[in-house]
């Protein structure tokens, strides 16, 4: 596992908002995981599936979403996952026990990963 730049700065801004101290190991397959379902979302967006394909892409998608949620749950301070479809912001979005947010819609939307 290959700790990277950004994910060293999530790990910072995260731990500052969620009040926990946050590592980017922790950090790390949370956001690989969080662009492979910003990826399927774009799909479904843009690619017309056939049947087999739309299936294969689904069950990846309940895969990745089961993954994230393991993930998060690992992290101090998160209380739950928020996946949207919306390709425009964040796929994936972390609810804290801080209630602090970093995306135009407040609290209730939560903090983005990216």
């Amino acid at each position: 596992m290959a700790i990277t730049k950004p994910d060293r700065a999530f790990a910072n801004e995260l731990s500052e908002a969620a009040g926990h101290l946050i590592t980017p190991s922790m950090i790390h397959d949370l956001r690989r995981f969080a662009k492979a379902y910003a990826r399927i979302q774009m799909r479904w967006c843009n690619d017309n599936m056939s049947d087999m394909e739309r299936a294969r892409v689904e069950k990846r998608e309940v895969s990745l979403e089961a993954l994230i949620r393991d993930c998060a749950a690992s992290i101090p301070g998160v209380k739950s996952v928020l996946f949207t479809g919306d390709t425009r912001g964040y796929t994936v979005r972390l609810m804290l026990e801080s209630g602090r947010f970093n995306t135009w819609g407040g609290a209730e939307s939560g903090w983005g990963v990216a």
